[in-house]
């Protein structure tokens, strides 16, 4: 437990402003994480969540995220070459344009 915390508490203090740090488990709250670092994180974010989750857990579940941006999941269909529509959030995108869509 006091690793995990170590490691979490080396992502940008940015990504959880509201949520306490030290409450988050690495598996109970893997999507939450995810979703804030490839959506809001820096390059050294996405690394530490690389080595702690792995390549092929990552892979595996990054595809059934429902909350990425159109760049993150660009990156990540490029980067892990997965196509993107396989992707969760690629498929179940909402029909209508939300307003302010950047």
């Amino acid at each position: 437990m006091k690793n995990q915390n170590t490691t979490l508490k080396n992502l940008s203090p940015h990504l959880f402003w509201d949520v306490d740090i030290d409450q988050l488990d690495l598996k109970k709250h893997k999507s939450l994480i995810l979703e804030r670092v490839f959506n809001y994180g820096q390059l050294k974010d996405i690394k530490i969540v690389l080595r702690l989750y792995g390549t092929q857990d990552l892979q595996r579940d990054i595809i059934r995220l429902k909350n990425l941006s159109n760049k993150s999941l660009h990156f990540l269909s490029f980067y892990f070459s997965i196509p993107k529509d396989q992707f969760k959030c690629y498929t179940q995108k909402q029909s209508k344009n939300q307003h302010w869509n950047y």
